[in-house]
C-alpha cells in the first residue's frame, strides 16, 4: 500500500468515525431525552417521593409558565445560578408528570407581549436601574378550569423551600376543590383581636401552612353536630367539652370520619398563650377521657419524652443571671428522626 492509498484509508476512517459519532449522539438524544443523572451532593434536581405522588395524582393538564428575563439575569450571578436551578427543577416536574404538565419558558422582554402577559398574571417585576427595565423571575400556573396559582418572584431566601413551594402550587392546581378541615381547639391557634393588644394575635404557623392546602373551618367548643363536609376533624388540646359535643365527635368517628387528636397532660403553650395579668391556677391538661375509654385508647400522663441531643436552646434565669440552656422536652426534629415509610 503506497502513501496515497494510506492517506485515503486514513481519511475514510476519520469520516466513518465522524459519522458513527453523530449517529450515536442522535440515538442517545432520542433514547435518553427524558433521562438525566443528578450528580449534585444534595440531589437538587431529584424530586422527593411526595412530589412524585402529587404528579401521579394529576388528572387534568396543567400549564406552568416560567417567566425569566434572561439577558438581565446574566449580570446577576446570585440570581442567575438560582434561575438555572429553578428551570431544571421545573423540567424535572414536566418529565415525570406523564404529559400532564406543560412547561413554557418565556422571556418577557421590555414592551413585548410577553411582558404584558407577565403583568396580566400578576408577577412581580423588579426595577434594576432608572432605565425602566424590569426583571421578571416568576411562575404562573393554570389548570383546565383556568384556576391560577403563581410565584410572583422567586426569592433567593426561599431556595431551600423551592421544591416544597413548587409542589404546593401544583397540588393546588390539581385539587381546586380543597378538602375541609374542622378545627376545634381550646388554644388560640387562629389569630384573634384582643383589647390588650391593638394589633391582635396572628395565626399559629401550623395554621398558616394548613390554610395553603386546605379549607380550615373553625368549630366552636360547644358544637353539637359535626358538619357533613368535614373531611378531617382536628382536635387540639380539647378541654371542658360538654356531653353533647363529645357525642357529636363520637358520631363523626363512628360514621367513618377521620380524627386528628392532639392532647397534652400539661400544656405550656396554653400557659404562654393566656398571658394573664394574674396567676391562673386552672388545669393545663387536655380532657377527653370518656371518648378515649370508649375507643380503647390510653393516654399515659405519667411519662415525659425528652432528648438531650435534639434539645432546643432556651433562655433561663439561674442565680439571677440569664443563661442559655438545653431544654430536653422541647425537641427539634429533622428528616433523620422521621420515618419516611
Amino acid at each position: 500500500m503506497n502513501i496515497t492509498q494510506r492517506q485515503a484509508v486514513t481519511r475514510g476512517s476519520i469520516l466513518i468515525a465522524v459519522v458513527l459519532l453523530a449517529t450515536v449522539n442522535i440515538i442517545a438524544e432520542d433514547l435518553f431525552r427524558s433521562s438525566r443523572v443528578d450528580l449534585t451532593d444534595n440531589k437538587l434536581y431529584t424530586l422527593s417521593e411526595g412530589s412524585k405522588q402529587i404528579l401521579q395524582d394529576i388528572e387534568e393538564p396543567i400549564v406552568l409558565r416560567f417567566f425569566l428575563s434572561k439577558n438581565m439575569v446574566l449580570d446577576l450571578p446570585a440570581i442567575s445560578s438560582y434561575a438555572v436551578r429553578v428551570a431544571e427543577l421545573l423540567e424535572s416536574y414536566e418529565r415525570q408528570s406523564r404529559g400532564k404538565i406543560q412547561l413554557e419558558v418565556i422571556d418577557p422582554e421590555p414592551f413585548s407581549e410577553a411582558e404584558d402577559q407577565a403583568v396580566y398574571y400578576g408577577l412581580q417585576g423588579v426595577s434594576l436601574d432608572n432605565s425602566n427595565t424590569t426583571l421578571y423571575f416568576g411562575l404562573a400556573g393554570t389548570n383546565a378550569v383556568d384556576d391560577q396559582e403563581l410565584v410572583a418572584f422567586f426569592q433567593p431566601k426561599r431556595e431551600s423551600f423551592l421544591e416544597y413551594d413548587l409542589s404546593q402550587l401544583i397540588y393546588r392546581l390539581a385539587h381546586p376543590q380543597l378538602k375541609t378541615i374542622g378545627l376545634l381547639s381550646s388554644l388560640p391557634l387562629q389569630g384573634k383581636f384582643s383589647p390588650l393588644s391593638p394589633s391582635g394575635s396572628e395565626d399559629w404557623v401550623i395554621l398558616e401552612q394548613m390554610n395553603q392546602l386546605f379549607d380550615v373551618h373553625s368549630l366552636d367548643t360547644t358544637v353539637t353536630l359535626i358538619p357533613e363536609n368535614i373531611a378531617v376533624l382536628m382536635l387540639v388540646h380539647p378541654k371542658g367539652l360538654s356531653d353533647q359535643t363529645l357525642y357529636a365527635i363520637d358520631q363523626f368517628v363512628m360514621r367513618g370520619g377521620k380524627l386528628l387528636l392532639f392532647m397534652d397532660p400539661y400544656s405550656e403553650a396554653e400557659e404562654l398563650a393566656l398571658q394573664a395579668p394574674v396567676m391562673d391556677l386552672s388545669p393545663k391538661h387536655s380532657e377527653l377521657s370518656k371518648l378515649l375509654k370508649a375507643w380503647g385508647v390510653v393516654l399515659d400522663t405519667s411519662q415525659v419524652v425528652g432528648d438531650k441531643t435534639l434539645a432546643k436552646s432556651v433562655r433561663a434565669e439561674v442565680d439571677r443571671k440569664v443563661v442559655i440552656i438545653s431544654y430536653p422536652i422541647w425537641m427539634e426534629f429533622s428528616g433523620q428522626q422521621l420515618d419516611s415509610e
